[in-house]
């Protein structure tokens, strides 16, 4: 990533964003989330996992009953997202390009605009998903 990708940040520069090379590799577990901090927020206990995901139904049940059940709509995925770091490296992603008809390069432009993410820090996400 480099200073042109935080410039066309900045300057909501849509085609600019997509022409620099940006990583989309990712995994789910647990779907971005920092357990420990999501619990100090909502002030519950999350079971830990005493097994790997057998395949995505199985993760996204987890998933489901144990933190989008305290982190929901925009509020939530901003909570989510803004300490998913807690010493992992942060990718952005999309699984699901042709059913939200987002890209990767959309999705980076909406979290600086919704200021979840300076484009500083949006520099270096991108830098962890070419280097994963």
């Amino acid at each position: 990533m480099s200073t042109d990708f935080v410039e066309a940040l900045e300057q909501h520069d849509i085609e600019s964003i997509k022409r620099i090379p940006k990583g989309d590799l990712h995994n789910h577990a647990p779907r971005g989330a920092n357990v420990r901090f999501i619990e100090k927020w909502a002030g519950v206990q999350i079971p830990r996992l005493n097994h790997k995901f057998i395949d995505l139904d199985d993760m996204q049940a987890w998933y489901k009953n144990n933190i989008r059940c305290h982190c929901q709509g925009t509020e939530g995925y901003e909570i989510r997202i803004k300490d998913a770091d807690g010493g992992v490296k942060v990718t952005i992603n999309t699984d699901d390009i042709l059913i939200f008809d987002v890209s990767i390069s959309q999705m980076f432009l909406d979290l600086y605009k919704a200021n979840v993410f300076s484009a500083s820090e949006l520099n270096e996400i991108g830098k962890n998903g070419l280097c994963s």
